[in-house]
């Protein structure tokens, strides 16, 4: 049997955790993805227990500019955790399942846009726990210099009327 080289010896110790580590954390589930929603009655319970608004974008599997709102802000957002003890963020895939409504009832996504007048993805709403408009919603994006302002204002105003 042929002996290895030194040198692979202190590489090898190494190598294998790191190995390990990798392919662990690939196959764990991504920290800054936002949740899809199945159960708005959950998501909306878990909203009220931390007593902040429920964010729900609804959104298209192919659409890019739903993916700039969920890439450049809802993401990062959620990544530097400034915004946990202010909303609850959850995406609603347009065409997708339907999902248990608000009253535990399923409902399909399409009767879902309809109830918010959602015709353009993306679109974010505000709601309460009960599934209420807390402010205007945000239709698609305009322009990325002035969309994060628009959302921080629209979450403060969310939160400031949920409070009162």
């Amino acid at each position: 049997m042929r002996r290895l080289k030194p040198k692979l010896w202190i590489i090898l110790p190494v190598m294998v955790p790191v190995l390990i580590l990798a392919l662990i954390s690939c196959s764990q589930a991504n920290p800054r993805t936002i949740p899809q929603v199945t159960n708005l009655q959950k998501e909306a319970r878990a909203a009220e227990a931390q007593h902040v608004p429920l964010l729900l974008m609804f959104s298209f599997h192919h659409c890019p500019f739903c993916a700039v709102v969920r890439e450049e802000f809802l993401e990062p957002m959620k990544i530097s955790g400034d915004y946990e003890d202010k909303v609850l963020m959850r995406i609603i895939e347009m065409d997708g399942a339907d999902l248990v409504d608000f009253d535990g009832k399923s409902v399909p996504t399409r009767d879902l846009s309809q109830r918010y007048d959602v015709t353009l993805g993306p679109t974010i709403i505000l709601v309460n726990a009960r599934g209420e408009l807390l402010t205007e919603p945000l239709v698609g994006i305009t322009t990325r210099d002035f969309y994060g302002g628009y959302l921080d204002d629209a979450i403060m105003a969310a939160q400031k009327k949920l409070n009162l």
